[in-house]
């Protein structure tokens, strides 16, 4: 009898032992068959690098900082984003973000942009403003340019506005040459539009459309030159760049390959 039992026993261990071995069998074909579908090439579960390098491969299309930025956050807000690995998925993920950055920036709102520089004016009541230099620097969430000191016209400072404070900042002193004259070599605030830059942007937005695999432009430069302004922009595509000057009118002077 005790024999019978142990037999038993053993038949029941050996039983359970294929049971086991047969879900574990099933389970890793499961997870081998669809492992492209899970995990990235390295083996582990995919990074928003690995979908960077997938979107820049496979869609032919170079990721700004702030594409790169709004991709990363969906995919950590994802609870499945190996579905990002999939093409179809990627194209969806840059149209998003497209949209996303554009509705955002500063490019897109005149009436905003009205309110930075008035917020810039009022910093100094009653007094002029220069704009030093030749450039202005248009940022999707950032401005950037150079000011003579209305209190002492010798000294020139630069001056930031950041949108994440919604506020102008007095950053560091520019340094001068002997040959640099602050007040000739500077235009009035007041003869410049920030709201133009919606216009300029909308001009943009229409030549890219005529160009394969064109990123979001980052950057847009006031270039100021002998008392007169103008705007300039640089268009990445997948092909070719293309160099893009403005009146500030909103007259095209130069849209050229390079």
């Amino acid at each position: 009898m005790k024999l019978i039992k142990n037999l038993m026993l053993v038949l029941l261990v050996f039983a359970l032992s294929l049971s086991l071995f047969g879900c574990y069998s099933f389970q890793t074909a499961y997870e081998e068959t669809f492992r492209e579908d899970v995990l990235g090439d390295s083996g582990n579960r995919i990074t928003a690098n690995e979908v960077f390098h997938r979107i820049r491969t496979e869609n032919n299309y170079s990721l700004t900082s702030k594409e790169e930025n709004y991709i990363s956050d969906v995919l950590e807000a994802s609870n499945r984003p190996e579905e990002y690995l999939k093409e179809d998925k990627q194209q969806e993920l840059i149209i998003k973000a497209r949209e996303a950055i554009k509705k955002n920036s500063l490019f897109s709102s005149g009436d905003k942009l009205n309110e930075i520089q008035l917020k810039l004016t009022e910093m100094f009541p009653d007094e002029e403003l220069r704009v030093f230099g030749y450039y202005i620097y248009f940022e999707y969430d950032r401005i950037r340019l150079s000011l003579v000191d209305p209190f002492n016209p010798e000294n020139v400072d630069d001056y930031y506005y950041r949108e994440n404070t919604r506020a102008w900042t007095k950053e560091q002193p520019v340094k001068l040459r002997a040959a640099d004259k602050p007040l000739e070599d500077s235009i009035s605030l007041s003869d410049i539009n920030f709201s133009d830059i919606s216009r300029i942007y909308g001009i943009i937005n229409e030549k890219s459309k005529d160009i394969e695999g064109a990123e979001l432009v980052e950057y847009i430069y006031l270039r100021m030159e002998n008392g007169n302004y103008f705007w300039k922009a640089l268009i990445n595509g997948a092909r070719s760049d293309y160099d893009l000057e403005v009146e500030h009118e909103g007259d095209i002077i130069i849209f050229k390959k390079l």
